[in-house]
């Protein structure tokens, strides 16, 4: 899934925030991000699980579809290989949001 990381990046900096900024926010609403895991995540040195993209997710208050584009975003800021994946991986965050 290649983009994500700077999707990520780019969505925090809308938020006006810095990577310290943004998991302190996390924290406040519960949610755990620690700022090294983070700082890997979002600059594409690691793969991230689901459960971490859903945290971030909630942490930064936005949906999936914010995100990863809409099922039919051609241009869609993160580059997945098809909209099948898109949707298992949308509804899949959905699930463990809940």
């Amino acid at each position: 899934m290649s983009g994500l990381h700077k999707r990520l990046q780019q969505l925090r900096k809308e938020k006006g925030l810095n990577q310290i900024e943004f998991c302190r926010k996390a924290k406040k609403k519960e949610l755990i991000v620690d700022v090294r895991r983070y700082r890997l995540i979002e600059s594409g040195k690691t793969k991230v699980s689901l459960n971490e993209i859903a945290t971030i997710v909630k942490a930064l208050g936005i949906s999936a579809n914010e995100l990863f584009g809409s099922y039919d975003d051609s241009s869609s800021p993160v580059n997945v290989d098809c909209n099948s994946t898109k949707k298992i991986l949308i509804n899949e965050l959905r699930e463990i949001g809940k």
